[in-house]
């Protein structure tokens, strides 16, 4: 049996423990206080999450070496690989298979490209709705400055009136 290949599996525990590190501190000194900061915090938890992971995975084949070469069994299987390889390609299919039909101010609304199929389907936008007229307060109406439209009004209605 082919023992395991140690430098590999610690080079990426280490790749993953700089990947956090640089991340997080990206986020948290160089990017304080933008949109970028919260993206590289995140991106950071999930290097953190691969990590533990690879951790876990070593001290497992650490104490059984025969998973190792089980793992490694599965990952050359020609069957295997066919299988994920064309339930990619299915799941790329399916994500190109609808287009943004119109975007309006309060939804997206997508459609189906198979024309034999023409779905539709509404994506809501996270935003603020106004409310409807019908919603607002009532508002004192005052007539202040309307006094002069008023006699204008009458002056013209007047002059009308009486030059004929």
């Amino acid at each position: 049996m082919k023992s395991i290949n140690w430098t590999k599996e610690i080079f990426k525990l280490i790749f993953y423990i700089g990947s956090v590190v640089l991340l997080f501190i990206l986020g948290k000194v160089v990017f304080d206080n933008t949109h970028y900061s919260s993206a590289l915090i995140g991106v950071s938890g999930g290097f953190l999450g691969i990590l533990i992971f690879q951790l876990i995975r070593m001290i497992n084949f650490k104490r059984n070496p025969e998973n190792y070469h089980k793992e490694r069994i599965d990952f050359k299987d020609e069957r295997n690989n066919m299988i994920i390889s064309s339930a990619k390609s299915s799941a790329y299919d399916a994500e190109i298979s609808t287009f943004l039909h119109h975007d309006y101010t309060y939804y997206s609304n997508f459609r189906c490209s198979d024309k034999k199929c023409n779905h539709s389907f509404k994506v809501p936008k996270l935003i603020n709705v106004k409310l409807p007229s019908s919603e607002f307060k009532p508002q004192n109406f005052s007539f202040k400055g309307m006094r002069h439209i008023e006699f204008t009004s009458n002056n013209i209605y007047y002059k009308l009136y009486y030059t004929i």
